[in-house]
């Protein structure tokens, strides 16, 4: 399939350190969960609007960003697939998910297979726990894992809506390999993760990935800002848009967060990656907190 690309955004991709794995990645990424609906149609084949979806991802990456984050429940880790056809698989870094019903040790590790298989690729590179198992058996997950780990099919383990302790029990469960990142809910509007998961991460060298940073379109119109705020931003930066406004935070705010908006739309993937050249202030960055905190 030929995609016609939009026009590249007139700025210079930042990457930061994830974590201490030592890899260097863009400081935003992409997210390929699209809802409920979709992924539960997405089972029987049916990808409304999978053309635009490609497109959008490949927008993404042709423009800087190196993090795609998929899941094996998404249904959409045959859309990467598709959308990074000829890029430089080296390049990229690959983040998908195993799902609750496939924690034990057989199961994860066959799931990761059909992954793979799915993405078309030979590695991934994060792969990361959906969810903490509703049985209480991390231990054989983490076992499958670290298999995975030596026998080349990932590179590095995560988990995905844990808290913290949760993550410490994850991490207490670790026999050769370290967790490198958690995957949680965090915006302007969901600051939860800032009093203890954040902290920690940031102590212990992991990365965090931000879902939702844009809270299903909330934090995409002025409205959600202070009027002042935003008058005094855009004497700085005219063009800012608000989308662009709660994306910067979250990397200006913290040195190991990558948000992860959905990428959905050519041109709303453009606006949002375009985030990383508007550089908050630590003054902007507190009246935002202040105005959120009790939100």
């Amino acid at each position: 399939m030929k995609i016609k690309m939009q026009d590249s955004v007139s700025f210079r991709m930042e990457f930061r350190e994830f974590g201490k794995t030592g890899e260097k990645i863009s400081k935003i990424g992409v997210g390929t969960y699209y809802d409920v609906g979709w992924m539960f149609l997405a089972r029987f084949g049916r990808k409304s609007g999978s053309e635009m979806k490609i497109r959008a991802i490949r927008t993404a990456v042709e423009n800087g960003v190196t993090l795609i984050d998929t899941a094996e429940v998404y249904g959409s880790e045959d859309l990467v697939a598709r959308a990074i056809e000829g890029v430089d698989r080296e390049s990229l870094f690959i983040a998908t998910k195993v799902w609750i019903t496939h924690l034990s040790y057989d199961s994860a590790i066959k799931a990761c297979k059909r992954s793979l298989k799915r993405l078309n690729m030979k590695y991934i590179d994060l792969y990361q726990i959906h969810f903490p198992s509703p049985i209480g058996d991390i231990e054989g997950t983490l076992r499958a894992m670290e298999k995975l780990v030596d026998d080349g099919l990932i590179r590095y383990i995560g988990v995905s809506n844990f808290n913290l302790d949760q993550l410490k029990h994850a991490m207490e469960a670790m026999k050769k390999y370290e967790i490198v990142s958690n995957q949680v809910h965090y915006s302007l509007r969901h600051r939860d993760p800032e009093t203890d998961m954040i902290p920690f991460a940031e102590k212990n060298g992991m990365a965090i990935l931000a879902w939702y940073p844009l809270e299903h379109g909330d934090l995409v119109r002025d409205e959600a800002y202070p009027t002042a705020f935003l008058s005094d931003l855009r004497k700085r930066y005219p063009e800012m848009r608000a989308s662009q406004i709660a994306l910067s935070y979250l990397m200006e705010a913290n040195s190991n967060v990558f948000p992860i908006p959905r990428a959905s739309n050519p041109d709303h993937v453009l606006e949002n990656i375009n985030s990383v050249k508007y550089h908050l202030s630590e003054g902007e960055i507190k009246i935002l907190k202040d105005s959120f905190r009790s939100l």
